[in-house]
């Protein structure tokens, strides 16, 4: 549904259909599987407005034996042409007396615990939706590919089929485009068991493939740091007595994790602007806070081999950490820091937009771009969703948008059995950073 009126659901005409059949096998830089094979059926229609606005609309649809996915693109009709979609109206039947694995639909966060109820219940869902028929077949529901676009949550209707929500900018509209308009591939993914639903590659093979020349440097490592000790509160973020990342603290980690064979080290709190969370401009992702000699550190880990892992938290302050990103990275690079981890732990700025809505969106994909220029790898917290992008930009490594270990410090804490569903639910999006401390 479009802002100036057309919905594109009603009186199209077929102009003409392809369809075909992809075989294929590519490399992966990182990943369970170093070969990952491709195949799949597709068909596209091409189809356009009988009257009216008379747009065009491509309807792309892939078939294989781990699921099926579709896509709709809206060809522009001029270099200049833009479009304002004010809802999606794709839907969704599935059979509400099957089982689900769910959180409530948020906006904001995935830091959820999953509810286990029958399908009727979860009127209001995010992706991944797990389900489990009276049958045993085993389904879940997402997206893949989600660049320059909202993400999508499910909503069940009166009639109990679900039907996209997308999360709205702050003047409440979905999607705005210049040019083309592409949606993320509307994805169900099946499965005779849960362990078929964990091992399929359809996310990844519904994404492009890696536009980064040259991956050598990409590869997934292990690490500690300091960090834990600040959610138990017996040390802080800001300078003090109970500083946590001081020079002298760093340079211990490090030799501790050299000699446990952990590849990496993270330092949170080694910046200046904790002691002004809040404020515009709070955070500094370029200078050390003042008991933290970050040229030694850096220095020190060299010596040892020990990756340093930097932390780029911006308490959701978006615009101020787009103008300073590049001379940040600039300065890991200049100090041999290979992996950064952001976070965006506070409402987001500009007030009214949300996590998982089109502009952060945009800038998630910014960051992602800017940081393969030069050569970071990204541990993202207070992610979006995974969309298996990691398959076009490897260099994203992981993300958290989970309910992980630091709830355990502040908390009631998780339930048993969170650890263990989470793979099967949020899991089925793509690579987590849960963290553990024991």
């Amino acid at each position: 549904m479009f802002r100036g009126g057309g919905t594109l659901q009603h009186g199209l005409v077929l102009e003409r259909r392809e369809l075909g059949a992809t075989d294929s096998t590519w490399t992966a830089v990182w990943g369970p599987q170093r070969r990952v094979r491709d195949h799949h059926r597709w068909l596209r229609w091409h189809l356009r407005e009988a009257t009216g606005e008379r747009r065009r609309l491509q309807v792309e649809f892939r078939v294989s034996d781990a699921g099926v996915a579709f896509r709709c693109v809206v060809p522009a009709r001029a270099p200049d042409d833009s479009l304002v979609v004010l809802e999606e109206l794709s839907e969704l039947a599935l059979p509400l007396d099957a089982e689900a694995w769910w959180a409530w639909a948020d906006y904001d966060t995935q830091e959820q615990r999953f509810q286990h109820t029958p399908l009727r219940e979860a009127t209001w869902v995010n992706t991944p939706l797990t389900v489990r028929t009276r049958e045993g077949i085993h389904l879940a529901v997402h997206e893949a590919a989600l660049v320059d676009h909202p993400a999508m949550t499910l909503k069940q209707d009166a009639r109990g089929v679900y039907r996209t929500d997308l999360v709205p900018w702050a003047d409440g509209t979905r999607v705005k485009c210049v040019g083309a308009l592409r949606t993320p591939w509307r994805v169900l993914l099946v499965g005779p068991d849960a362990a078929g639903l964990l091992t399929s590659d359809l996310l990844l093979n519904l994404n492009e493939p890696c536009r980064i020349a040259n991956t050598a440097w990409i590869s997934p490592m292990t690490y500690m740091g300091i960090w834990w000790e600040m959610h138990l509160g017996t040390h802080t973020w800001t300078p003090g007595d109970r500083h946590g990342a001081t020079t002298a603290r760093a340079l211990a980690c490090i030799d501790a994790a050299a000699e446990a064979g952990v590849d990496a080290v993270l330092l949170e709190g080694w910046n200046t602007g904790w002691d002004r969370w809040g404020a515009d401009a709070a955070f500094d992702q370029v200078t050390p806070a003042p008991d933290l000699d970050l040229e030694r550190v850096a220095a020190h880990a060299r010596e040892r081999g020990v990756e340093l892992i930097g932390h780029h938290e911006t308490g959701g302050d978006v615009p101020h950490y787009e103008a300073v990103m590049a001379q940040a990275f600039a300065q890991c690079r200049a100090l041999g820091i290979r992996v950064v981890k952001t976070g965006y732990a506070g409402a987001v700025r500009p007030a009214g937009e949300h996590p998982f809505g089109q502009y952060m969106v945009r800038h998630f994909q910014r960051v992602t771009e800017l940081a393969a220029q030069y050569g970071i790898m990204l541990d993202v917290h207070e992610c979006i969703k995974p969309t298996g992008l990691c398959r076009t930009w490897p260099n994203l490594m992981t993300g958290e948008g989970v309910r992980g270990q630091e709830w355990e410090a502040w908390s009631d804490g998780n339930p048993p059995g969170h650890t263990a569903l989470l793979p099967f639910t949020r899991g089925l999006a793509g690579p987590m950073d849960v963290r553990a401390t024991r």
